[in-house]
């Protein structure tokens, strides 16, 4: 950010540009809007020269996760995705891929303009799934199954590092597994290792999963560890 305003640079089809440009200009303080460009490659040179605070992706004009892991290996840049998508293993992808931020397209204008804020500050921002996009193998916070309780269960085989490694993802939810290993001050390869097995431990499909069964076990208000 500079002079406090979050510097944003469109990257969508004409038609959906034109109503984010609308969006952003009419908001104000403290976007400003620094570049618009039909596609990506029309995108990367004005990136080299006058790097925003927010890429705003439009994602469904034929972009994938890669794209976006392209974008943060080449510019370290915040990307805010925009998705009609209500893909859970999708939004997994794209978080893991470097995206900062993933909105769904249904959202309300002014939920754009929040997560545009949040990312360009340095946060992340993820829309809220429909409950059908949730994993559905999760059980609810003392659940007690035939046998015992299952959740207990399941984290008694975490290994220490796997703890850590679950504290360290769910904390900062966007950030890249690279950043998160460097954190931990382990290999990509090594915590991706853990990740592996962490999710088959608990039988969860992904970060966001993951993200979801840790906000179940700690109780409400709290961000103590599991």
């Amino acid at each position: 950010m500079k002079g406090g305003h979050i510097h944003v640079h469109l990257v969508a089809p004409p038609l959906l540009s034109w109503g984010l440009q609308r969006l952003v200009r009419a908001a104000g303080s403290p976007f400003v809007l620094v570049a618009s460009s039909a596609t990506l490659a029309h995108a990367m040179p004005l990136l080299e020269r006058a790097p925003p605070d927010v890429i705003l992706l439009d994602l469904d004009d034929g972009y994938t996760p890669q794209d976006v892991a392209d974008l943060y290996d080449q510019h370290r840049a915040k990307v805010l995705v925009l998705t009609c998508s209500a893909d859970a293993s999708l939004f997994d992808r794209l978080v893991t891929a470097g995206a900062r931020g993933v909105l769904r397209k249904h959202e309300d204008p002014s939920q754009m303009l929040t997560a545009m804020q949040v990312v360009g500050m340095g946060g992340s921002f993820l829309s809220k799934l429909p409950l059908q996009g949730r994993p559905t193998t999760l059980a609810a916070p003392g659940s007690t199954l035939e046998g015992g309780n299952e959740v207990d269960s399941k984290l008694a085989t975490l290994t220490s590092k796997e703890r850590q490694a679950i504290e360290a993802v769910t904390a900062d939810p966007a950030a890249p597994v690279k950043v998160i290993a460097d954190r931990l001050r382990m290999s990509e390869h090594t915590l991706r290792n853990h990740l592996t097995s962490i999710y088959a431990k608990l039988g969860v499909t992904g970060r966001l999963a993951l993200q979801a069964f840790a906000g179940e076990q700690r109780p409400k208000g709290a961000a103590g560890r599991m």
